[in-house]
């Protein structure tokens, strides 16, 4: 297994773009400032005027399931150097064939793999930062 400084994924995609990291650390600052605020009891106070912040408990739960969820994506070494899915078809495919990028494979423009990865990640995709 080859290993890169390069933040690119073996689909091609640039891992700067990777919503898991991003999400995982404003759900992380966002629980932190909500609880050094004590957010909680102006919530509280606020649901008299605005009757939405009587969900504030839930919303906190949420904020924690994504804080665990996403735990340990921020840090993530890219796909290439053992970050990202395991169980990524492409990985899996780049690594058995010894590429570093599906670059190199001469099938990649009708690769059912890599479109299956490519539209998928699109999907979840809702800004416009990317650069795919």
């Amino acid at each position: 297994m080859s290993t890169s400084n390069d933040p690119v994924s073996y689909c091609g995609l640039f891992c700067g773009c990777c919503c898991r990291g991003k999400m995982g650390k404003a759900a992380s600052d966002l629980l932190s400032a909500t609880r050094t605020y004590s957010f909680d009891k102006i919530a509280s106070v606020m649901k008299v005027s605005n009757p939405d912040f009587q969900y504030y408990s839930e919303f906190e739960k949420v904020l924690k399931a994504m804080n665990q969820f996403f735990d340990g994506f921020g840090n993530c070494p890219t796909c290439v150097n053992g970050g990202g899915d395991p169980n990524c078809i492409v990985r899996i495919c780049c690594r058995e064939k010894d590429y570093s990028t599906c670059l190199s494979c001469i099938s990649m423009d009708s690769c059912d793999k890599l479109m299956t990865t490519i539209i998928s990640k699109r999907r979840l995709r809702t800004d416009n930062t990317c650069c795919f």
